[in-house]
């Protein structure tokens, strides 16, 4: 039997850059956030799109706070993470 290679065990990723506009709202997060028993990934992808889209100008902090609160109340089914990062200007 062949050793696994350094390519077998890390898949290929692709390095991108895209250019955000002043005030992007970057948001990264674990299934547990959009996934529940009664309803499936879509259907929590709706929910925090709309979610996002009603509270994005607040602070970062508190942005998170609601979500989390909308999106999962006081209890969660699994575990959740929520990343959030806002653009700015870089500075010259």
């Amino acid at each position: 039997m062949q050793a696994a290679t350094e390519r077998d065990r890390f898949p290929l990723y692709v390095q991108a850059q895209v250019l955000l506009a002043e005030g992007t709202v970057i948001v990264l997060y674990t299934d547990g956030l959009i996934e529940t028993r009664e309803s499936d990934l879509e259907a929590g992808m709706d929910r925090l799109r709309s979610t996002l889209s009603q509270e994005s100008s607040l602070q970062l902090e508190q942005f998170c706070t609601n979500v989390v609160a909308t999106m999962v109340g006081d209890t969660s089914e699994d575990d959740v993470a929520l990343l959030m990062a806002r653009t700015v200007n870089a500075v010259s």
